[in-house]
């Protein structure tokens, strides 16, 4: 029965970022749709701070359990957690340089959308030569 209640704790605790996980790959979380790259900066950094807290937030219930629970069991669900959070990172990065990728693509068809006048032309040709 013990060793029942002990699973439940560490699985609570790998359930919680598989669960963020599966907000992030099925679309649940996602950046909002950034107009410029401060916007994506700022989204960026707060899911950045907001996923190390959640990170920084499991190791002090690991720690709280360090003194109830045998070492080496510890340390084969730290390892199962930190698995667990790698993937959660490679989800969330993946969806970053995705949502990256398309503003960039957005803002270069706006640039080559963007009408130009003759005499702004003409300006740059005059400073070249």
């Amino acid at each position: 029965m013990a060793m029942n209640n002990i699973m439940r704790e560490f699985e609570k605790i790998n359930q919680s970022i598989a669960t963020l996980r599966t907000a992030w790959e099925t679309g649940a979380n996602k950046p909002d749709k950034p107009k410029s790259y401060a916007d994506m900066w700022r989204s960026l950094n707060h899911w950045r701070f907001f996923l190390l807290n959640e990170y920084n937030d499991r190791l002090d219930e690991f720690k709280q359990m360090e003194s109830l629970y045998n070492p080496s069991v510890l340390a084969k669900e730290k390892a199962r957690f930190d698995s667990e959070y790698a993937k959660l990172v490679a989800v969330v990065t993946a969806t970053f340089r995705k949502t990256i990728k398309e503003l960039t693509a957005a803002k270069h068809q706006q640039v080559m959308t963007m009408a130009v006048s003759y005499t702004h032309l003409r300006a740059h040709e005059t400073r070249r030569h």
